[in-house]
């Protein structure tokens, strides 16, 4: 369960798999899967110090930009599916 606004819970799926399934299948948008990663990014934080940042306001425009393409048919490997990457270099 993933958070979402005024405390409310939704099941979401959390894996790539579930996420891009769920994202052709419309039963979620991009928007609202990148909401969630966001907040659960920014709750484990505090703890797991594993990001050095993230990039919300730029990640939450693409989660846009995705469902647009989504809703004109475009349909790609990880389109619209949030992800984080680590530069451990």
């Amino acid at each position: 369960l993933l958070p979402r606004a005024e405390g409310d819970r939704v099941s979401l799926p959390t894996d790539l798999a579930g996420q891009l399934a769920a994202l052709r299948a419309g039963a979620t948008s991009s928007r609202v899967l990148t909401e969630a990663a966001l907040a659960r990014a920014h709750a484990l934080q505090p703890r797991l110090n594993a990001l050095i940042s993230t990039l919300g306001p730029a990640a939450l425009e693409a989660a846009n930009v995705a469902d647009h393409a989504r809703a004109a048919g475009a349909d790609g490997a990880l389109l619209g599916v949030p992800y984080a990457h680590k530069d451990l270099f």
